[in-house]
């Protein structure tokens, strides 16, 4: 079933048909939490934003709950029915968002204070970014944070591979998703890490000092491991950075990650270096099983590597064998399976 305030009677009031904000809200059977949630939108000294409520087909309270919050927000569409997870269920909200930027709560989170719309609308004014993000206050236990610390500040590329921007800290234009499209619900905890990936592939973000929601711990996203994910990570990390990965920045991350991918044709091989010194050699057994070299970067990469590129790809290859002069213990090998 689905009950929608019209927009009409908004505008017809004065109010704006098309608000800056659009609050996504994911819930199932979430009675107990929700109210927190909007009690904390209903105070807000900022009215121009809408809540959407993504219901999985609660059998509980949960809408009910939420229709007593109808008279007190500036504008409420609820959807409820059965969904494929939490990222679906986000999924549907966004596509029924009307606002300029989206912000996604869980039912247990809340904004930090009564002015983090107004303030975040000061923010965002003229911004041409379309992944804007704050910081979160961690309330409770989660794996990434202790209870009270203020999550996690401006990330860089390095950064946002080992750890994910925090959800409720993120204003998503909502032309981003024509872009890069919506969160992938084949990873059913952390799919908006894999989102953030592609918008930092993208340079799509920017940083803002404001901290826009109490985050909960011990929901989905820190009481579980998403298997499909952490697998899929290095995959995800060639498609969506390619070339980029040459920067010298991604040089301390490469073996954090390599190691575990399994790029089609590439198997690598981590072994100790009877040498102090670097990691600076990698060996590619090829299909002649002729041993070479990498001593430079991408020219003598072509000129060594150039009978399997068309196997595997350029970009891809080249990700995983450039390698710099960087502190180790360790040497490189790497074997290129012939076809």
């Amino acid at each position: 079933m689905q009950h929608v305030n019209s927009f009409d009677a908004a505008a017809s009031s004065g109010q704006l048909t098309t608000p800056p904000f659009s609050i996504v809200i994911p819930t199932f059977c979430s009675a107990s939490a929700v109210a927190t949630c909007l009690e904390s939108l209903a105070t807000q000294t900022d009215r121009t934003f809408e809540v959407v409520i993504s219901d999985g087909g609660s059998s509980d309270q949960t809408l009910a709950v939420v229709e007593t919050y109808r008279e007190r927000l500036p504008s409420l569409l609820v959807s409820s029915r059965s969904d494929r997870g939490v990222y679906d269920a986000i999924n549907r909200g966004v596509a029924m968002c009307r606002g300029t930027w989206v912000l996604i709560l869980g039912s247990d989170d809340r904004l930090a204070t009564h002015h983090v719309l107004s303030q975040a609308c000061a923010l965002l004014q003229n911004e041409r970014a379309e992944f804007v993000y704050g910081d979160v206050l961690v309330e409770g236990h989660a794996s990434f944070a202790k209870d009270g610390e203020l999550y996690a500040g401006p990330f860089d590329i390095v950064k946002i591979f080992q750890k994910n921007v925090c959800q409720q800290a993120v204003f998503y234009r909502r032309s981003i998703f024509q872009h890069l499209g919506t969160f992938d619900c084949t990873y059913r905890v952390v799919a908006d890490w894999d989102f953030a990936l592609r918008a930092f592939a993208k340079r799509l973000d920017k940083y803002i000092p404001l901290t826009v929601a109490v985050f909960k711990g011990g929901g989905l996203s820190t009481s579980a491991v998403d298997v499909a994910f952490d697998s899929a990570r290095p995959r995800l990390l060639l498609r969506y950075f390619g070339h980029q990965l040459i920067a010298p920045q991604f040089v301390p991350m490469r073996w954090h990650f390599l190691p575990a991918a399994r790029v089609p044709g590439i198997t690598p091989v981590l072994a100790r270096s009877p040498q102090s010194g670097y990691l600076c050699r990698a060996r590619c057994l090829g299909p002649r099983h002729a041993n070479q070299r990498l001593s430079r970067r991408k020219r003598i990469f072509h000129k060594r590597f150039g009978h399997v590129q068309n196997q595997i790809g350029s970009a891809q290859l080249f990700a995983s064998l450039e390698l710099r002069r960087v502190p180790s213990q360790r040497t490189a090998t790497y074997r290129v399976d012939s076809h």
